[in-house]
């Protein structure tokens, strides 16, 4: 009778141990896919910096997406452009945790993309750092090997000598600016470039001015000399990015574009300007991050990058240049085709792809930079500019689009965070585009999809600078990433 009863307890104890784990268990898609879980609940329990999470399991390649960029990047430099969400009623909704911008066109990604699951959470997603992460960092990366046609040379899957570049800006309204970031991580960061230069309006002809964000009363030139001699006292050299964004409209980018390079006098112009401010400032360097410029205009770019390369270079200053992403040189592309990569590859030290806005504000919701889509764009680039030259843009940011509505709104990975929390949504992994996203519906019953990058979106990329052996990563911009970025970054990169 005891025997009879004992057994009974053990079948009665081994009935609640699965019954508990059902009613956690949630399902993901991909091998190791508790990482999407992992993300979701980093602000409740932070990682340490070394946590390193597993780059999710294989799936099959995503389709091409051509005219990359096509979205352009003018509203994503400036939280000001974008319209608040409206309630039914038209009367503007902002709540505590959301980001003031607007919304875009109806349809989903599954259209796109299809390796992944959809799941509903009973709760807080459970931390499962640790062991997994120990997997990723011990698993074999493979033996030494060196890339013959750049030198660099392979350790375990890391590359020795591989260089970052961090973008940066001063605080855009509710998104942090990158100084804190660039102060914690200075060790891993070659290169920063910040937001600061672009063709002034005003005198148009190539000048250039100071630039600041729209009621930004806190930065001009001391406060930009102070973060530079500061950047270079921990080691990391300053470039002078010049732009020509955010003048209320992309008709005004293409005037002051083409008035730089059409004339002698405007090409004199901005030379003259550049070389005064990278003397005034300190700088180390420049980038050239001028866009929409005219078709016509393709062949004059090139030349006046050449005529920049020519007269810095010898004075000890790097050129550094950001074009469109594309996978071919499409002469229709408006936003690409005025890019000439073989021409700009010879008169620049870095190029950086800006393989990010895959998926934009007027495309429809889907992966920021897909891994196909990032290999489809090296497989192009690398015929035309040298691997030991090029550097692959890495969003740090995300976008939340609602169904029906206008644009979607511009997320750094803690924003995206707190949004999945607030609407109690796990994180999923695309597994053909190895990106996390995750969708929800708002109190007005329309539909949301949150697509970002994380430290496992990352690694994967990683992976292809490794396989392509190119120079290394540009990040757009630094202080809206996962902090988990940095400890991939050390892994890749032996920062």
């Amino acid at each position: 009778m005891r025997k009879k009863q004992g057994i009974l307890v053990v079948l009665f104890i081994v009935a609640l141990l699965i019954a508990g784990c059902s009613a956690e268990k949630i399902a993901r898609p991909g091998d190791n896919s508790n990482l999407s879980e992992n993300r979701q609940n980093v602000q409740q329990n932070p990682p340490n910096e070394g946590q390193v999470n597993p780059a999710p399991g294989n799936g099959a390649a995503a389709k091409d997406v051509p005219g990359s960029n096509r979205d352009k990047k003018e509203n994503r430099h400036n939280p000001d452009t974008q319209s608040s969400t409206e309630s039914p009623d038209g009367t503007p909704e902002i709540k505590k945790g959301d980001t003031p911008s607007g919304n875009t066109s109806e349809g989903t990604a599954a259209d796109k993309t299809t390796s992944r699951e959809e799941t509903v959470p009973t709760g807080q997603p459970e931390d499962k750092t640790g062991s997994s992460e120990r997997n990723w960092e011990l698993s074999n990366r493979g033996t030494p090997v060196e890339h013959n046609s750049t030198g660099v040379r392979y350790r375990n899957g890391h590359a020795s000598n591989m260089q970052v570049l961090a973008f940066y800006t001063n605080r855009e309204k509710y998104l942090p600016g990158s100084y804190p970031t660039l102060m914690r991580h200075a060790d891993k960061i070659d290169w920063v470039a910040p937001f600061w230069f672009r063709l002034d309006p005003e005198k148009k002809n190539g000048h250039i001015e100071l630039f600041r964000f729209q009621g930004e009363t806190d930065f001009g030139p001391k406060e930009a000399k102070k973060v530079i001699k500061e950047a270079q006292a921990k080691g990391v050299k300053v470039l002078a990015l010049i732009h020509n964004l955010l003048y209320g409209s992309t008709a005004k980018s293409k005037q002051l574009a083409h008035e730089m390079v059409a004339t002698k006098q405007g090409r004199t112009n901005f030379l003259h300007d550049l070389q005064e401010l990278l003397e005034e400032y300190g700088f180390d360097g420049i980038n050239m991050d001028v866009e929409y410029f005219p078709l016509e205009d393709r062949d004059k770019f090139s030349s006046l990058m050449k005529e920049i390369y020519t007269t810095l270079k010898p004075k000890g200053y790097t050129i550094t240049i950001s074009v469109p992403a594309k996978t071919g040189d499409d002469r229709s592309n408006s936003w690409s085709a005025p890019f000439d990569y073989g021409a700009l590859g010879k008169y620049a030290d870095l190029v950086l792809l800006m393989t990010y806005d895959e998926h934009g504000y007027v495309s429809g919701p889907g992966p920021i930079a897909s891994i196909e889509w990032d290999r489809a764009v090296l497989n192009y680039a690398t015929t035309k500019i040298p691997a030991k030259k090029i550097l692959l843009g890495i969003p740090a940011y995300g976008f939340d689009w609602t169904a029906g509505g206008r644009y979607p709104k511009y997320l750094s990975y803690q924003l995206a965070m707190e949004i999945a929390r607030q609407q109690q949504k796990a994180v999923q992994w695309d597994n053909t585009a190895k990106v996390p996203y995750f969708t929800y519906w708002d109190e007005y019953n329309r539909r949301h999809e949150v697509w970002f990058e994380n430290a496992s979106s990352l690694s994967h990329k990683l992976e292809l600078v490794a396989q392509y052996g190119i120079a290394g990563i540009g990040i757009w911009r630094i202080g809206m990433e996962d902090p988990q970025f940095w400890s991939v970054i050390k892994y890749y990169f032996e920062k």
